[in-house]
């Protein structure tokens, strides 16, 4: 994978992630949480959230809380055509309310964020997500790339 389309569903805004851009002091921290978040624990991200996890063959969904009731993001990322359908059509069939009109994700690979209306209740949330969602999806989806 040379880049990931990072798609903010909520504002249309994408942007090309290289694998260079990610830290990689970062990869031991980050496989630390997908391997907890798999295992269906609720490990802490950053700044006190925590992270639920689904994966797949070729995509994966996961959700940052503030607690154990609050969503406060939704992530997902395929690296497939066939895995993009999958993530797109649950952001369109789960998320519909959030925004206008159908989102038409970017082709894959591709990270799609969805900013729920929770986020108002932790708003400096919003200063890191996105740089969390891109690290993720890196280390989900080509882990070689960041080692």
């Amino acid at each position: 994978m040379e880049y990931i389309n990072h798609y903010t569903v909520n504002t249309s805004h994408n942007r090309m992630s290289y694998p260079e851009e990610v830290n990689k002091n970062i990869y031991f921290s980050l496989t630390n949480i997908i391997k907890k978040a798999a295992a269906g624990e609720r490990p802490e991200a950053l700044d006190g959230t925590y992270i639920t996890l689904t994966t797949e063959r070729d995509c994966y969904a996961a959700t940052l809380w503030a607690d154990e009731n609050t969503p406060l993001l939704l992530t997902v990322g395929a690296n497939s055509e066939e895995g993009r359908k999958k993530v797109s059509n649950l952001i369109i069939n789960d998320y519909k309310g959030l925004y206008e009109g159908t989102p038409i994700l970017p082709a894959a690979p591709v990270v799609a964020d969805v900013i729920l209306p929770s986020c108002i209740f932790m708003p400096k949330v919003l200063e890191w997500s996105g740089d969390f969602t891109r690290c993720l999806g890196w280390a989900l989806m080509a882990p070689e790339k960041i080692r």
